[in-house]
């Protein structure tokens, strides 16, 4: 989950302007799980991974190859895709 601040500028004389919630820090998306863990060299297998901080737009990578279909939950926690030959 995203949170925003506050950032604070101070002068060298105690002078200080404030920007009220003016900056959001976005954690990075972290995998929990991956079913299944296994598919043929062919590509081709629904895959569903599971997780945090999931992204509309996000791309997924099967070694250097990318995967195709994705697709994330509304809360970001599943991340469905195709898996690519390789």
């Amino acid at each position: 989950m995203s949170y925003t601040i506050d950032i604070t500028i101070t002068n060298p004389d105690g002078q200080q302007a404030i920007l009220s919630q003016s900056f959001t820090f976005t954690p990075a998306p972290v995998i929990s799980a991956v079913s299944p863990t296994s598919g043929p060299v062919a590509g081709g297998t629904p895959v569903t991974i599971s997780g945090q901080h999931f992204h509309a737009g996000a791309t997924v990578l099967f070694g250097a190859n990318p995967a195709t279909s994705v697709q994330v939950s509304a809360d970001g926690s599943t991340l469905t895709c195709v898996s690519p030959p390789q």
